[in-house]
């Protein structure tokens, strides 16, 4: 089935804020590992424990969530790697985030999660980009390849 997916940093910038996502790598690899660009680009999100563990966790507590892309980038295309992001404002204060982060990371910030990577894209990073948001970008961007 096609899906479009947005990347990380337009969800950003639509939102006019910093957001939360989820990134994910073989849970077999070092926690180092997730989101490395020199590893294998493909993962059988589909099936990735932790990440459908993850879902079904989301959804049973109402939190938003959709499927989103990596921060976009001109230099090389990638695939679709499970990566989720998660509507909710980064807000540490906020019983929200607290609840989320308690189940996805340890006291120390750790994944409680093999081949997990809970992450922050703050908007200013996310501005950047914000070129790619003119019409017929990408459009041109692939008329160059």
């Amino acid at each position: 089935m096609v899906m479009l997916v947005e990347h990380i940093d337009k969800i950003a910038r639509s939102k006019a804020r910093d957001v939360l996502y989820l990134r994910f790598a073989n849970p077999a690899l070092s926690p180092d590992a997730v989101g490395r660009l020199d590893l294998p680009r493909r993962l059988d999100w589909e099936s990735h424990v932790s990440r459908q563990s993850i879902v079904r966790w989301l959804d049973a507590n109402a939190v938003p969530w959709c499927p989103c892309g990596p921060v976009a980038t001109t230099d090389a295309g990638c695939d679709y790697q499970g990566q989720i992001f998660i509507d909710m404002p980064f807000e540490p204060g906020s019983t929200g985030f607290r609840t989320l982060s308690d189940f996805l990371e340890t006291p120390t910030g750790e994944s409680k999660w093999p081949g997990v990577r809970f992450c922050v894209l703050p908007l200013i990073v996310a501005v950047k980009n914000a070129g790619h948001d003119e019409p017929g970008f990408w459009e041109r961007w692939a008329e160059q390849l």
